[in-house]
């Protein structure tokens, strides 16, 4: 059965192998600019945030190293339960990130603040997980003017924000040049459908045996318009963002660019026959 998009906007980010890089240019700025990032799932494993500073000269971005970084988290509810407290140490291999010193998982009707302390300045952001539906099984087609060639279809999306990444593995057929794939979808419920549209599409195409691993990830209302305006305001072509404008929302204090996010993340593999 075919879902009722008219809501939904569903966009494919394609990233052929896994070695590409975004390279994220930003115009200039009056000041320097800190730029966080981070993610809570629930699952059970360490946390990374990541913490750099764009120059207002040179537009680098450059880690931030020596930051105090934790989280607090607390119920949402009627107060009752104990503050929790996870905190970071940096990286030494990669200085600007960050990672947790012991693995945890989000829980939902919990609000997790990341902390970062730099010099004087004390950035926070919350977040709070929601949860998600289970994903339709793994749909795809065989492509017409190809044997054995396939692409993935969109009878797989759901009526809720989400995000969605797809990891394909076809390294076994030794005949190509380019064995892997990572594609990212969004199904947003956007007014902007027209713009959103706008950007160019791409299609990934995948042999027999391929393996496909897929994760779905939640997205709270807050988040959702992040990731929406993220897309309306960067300039999307042939699979790379070519600006990262300062004005796309975020939930961090202090003028702070970035996002930090509390996902449910969902996930399973299936090999194409």
């Amino acid at each position: 059965m075919r879902l009722n998009l008219s809501n939904i906007v569903v966009l494919l980010l394609i990233f052929v192998s896994c070695e590409d890089v975004i390279d994220l240019k930003l115009p200039p700025m009056k000041q320097d600019v800190y730029v966080v990032s981070g993610l809570i799932t629930n699952e059970l494993d360490f946390v990374t945030v990541s913490v750099t500073q764009i120059s207002k000269h040179t537009g680098v971005n450059v880690p931030v190293s020596h930051a105090i970084v934790f989280i607090e988290s607390e119920s949402m509810g009627n107060g009752e339960g104990v503050m929790q407290r996870i905190d970071f140490v940096e990286d030494s291999l990669n200085p600007g990130m960050y990672v947790s010193d012991r693995r945890v998982r989000a829980v939902i009707n919990r609000n997790y603040t990341l902390n970062v302390h730099i010099d004087t300045m004390h950035i926070t952001a919350s977040a709070y997980m929601e949860p998600i539906t289970n994903m339709l099984p793994v749909s795809y087609y065989k492509v017409a003017s190809e044997e054995g060639i396939f692409a993935l279809s969109d009878e797989q999306w759901s009526e809720e924000q989400a995000m969605w990444k797809f990891s394909l593995n076809w390294d076994f057929n030794h005949t190509c040049d380019t064995c892997k794939a990572q594609m990212f979808a969004y199904s947003l419920q956007s007014v902007d459908v027209a713009q959103l549209l706008s950007t160019k599409k791409q299609k990934v195409v995948f042999p027999l045996s391929t393996q496909i691993i897929r994760e779905k990830y939640s997205l709270t209302k807050e988040h959702a318009e992040y990731v929406r305006g993220l897309l309306l305001e960067t300039q999307w072509n042939g699979g790379y963002f070519d600006e990262q404008p300062a004005n796309v929302p975020s939930n961090f204090s202090h003028g702070v660019l970035g996002y930090w996010g509390a996902c449910m993340v969902l996930r399973d593999t299936s090999v194409v026959q």
